[in-house]
């Protein structure tokens, strides 16, 4: 990431004036003066011409504000690679959920043992309810999704899956 003068001086640089500036970053004008006085000390050149108007840059400010652009989307692209990269070493772990079969009560437990299973990352997949029959909750399991989390009392369903019981529930019906 880049200082915060340099994005200060973007910022002043799109804006046109160091109130509108202020404005966009949340800090009160005499900050952005103070920023851009002090990289102007740094560098030794004016970089904005100053208005009644407003601002506009001079040569080294225009100079200045290629390279900067240029380096603040570099900078922008290697972080959002390292976070990439850092997303990919994890294992992903995709959860079938439906209306039928919510994720809920597996996300849940998974924020609960989270500190555990940092090498891991959970993902809801949605999936439809249309495909659930007696001998499979999913036919999405194994290719779309590795689990789902939902009632699984089927004889079958033990037989061909690999079953962890999380806890049992009432079944409930609502009628008119």
């Amino acid at each position: 990431m880049i200082n915060q003068m340099y994005m200060t001086f973007l910022q002043v640089a799109q804006s046109g004036s160091f109130s509108k500036a202020a404005q966009q970053l949340f800090i009160s004008p005499v900050s952005i003066m103070k920023q851009i006085n002090n990289l102007e000390a740094q560098l030794e050149v004016p970089l904005f011409k100053r208005t009644t108007q407003g601002v506009t840059l001079t040569a080294a400010g225009e100079s200045l504000f290629d390279s900067v652009t240029k380096i603040n989307v570099t900078a922008n692209a290697a972080i959002e690679s390292a976070r990439s990269a850092g997303q990919q070493e994890k294992e992903i772990i995709k959860v079938g959920a439906s209306i039928m079969r919510p994720g809920a009560p597996l996300v849940e437990i998974w924020r609960k043992y989270s500190d555990a299973l940092q090498d891991y990352k959970l993902q809801v997949v949605p999936i439809s309810d249309d495909d659930i029959t007696l001998k499979s909750p999913s036919t999405e399991i194994g290719t779309q999704i590795d689990c789902v989390a939902g009632p699984s009392d089927s004889l079958q369903w033990q037989e061909n899956y690999s079953v962890l019981l999380l806890g049992m529930d009432k079944f409930r019906l609502a009628i008119p």
